[in-house]
């Protein structure tokens, strides 16, 4: 597992699905399609489009899915987070993180700033 702070893993998890998601656009354009589900990211490796599959922050695989859930053309990345409860979703569509409640990842990150700031007493 990488050594990240726990405040950067959500970025650090956006990052590597847009890294996936690069990869995965590499793919379609070699073979014209995405690979299935059941081949997974591994088809990345296979396919020299990548050289391994990063586990997520928390240590855990990504979750991949073709066709997607949200948009069917599209392939879909997900990372569970750190408690299996917080997930985080992004599509190669529309390119926007967002948890099971619908929050992005830009709210949570500045939620997650102010709470700390509140609780460090640098806002009253």
């Amino acid at each position: 597992m990488r050594n990240i702070a726990s405040g950067a893993k959500p970025v650090q998890a956006k990052s590597d699905i847009n890294s996936l998601l690069s990869a995965l656009s590499m793919y379609k354009l070699n073979k014209g399609h995405y690979p299935s589900t059941q081949e997974g990211l591994k088809a990345l490796v296979t396919s020299k489009a990548m050289t391994k599959i990063p586990l997520d922050p928390w240590g855990r695989d990504y979750i991949y899915r073709y066709p997607g859930a949200i948009d069917k053309n599209e392939p879909e990345i997900i990372s569970i987070g750190e408690d299996a409860l917080n997930i985080r979703r992004m599509t190669s569509t529309a390119r926007t993180c967002k948890n099971a409640a619908g929050f992005t990842l830009l709210e949570i990150v500045m939620v997650l700033i102010i709470a700390t700031m509140m609780m460090s007493g640098l806002l009253a």
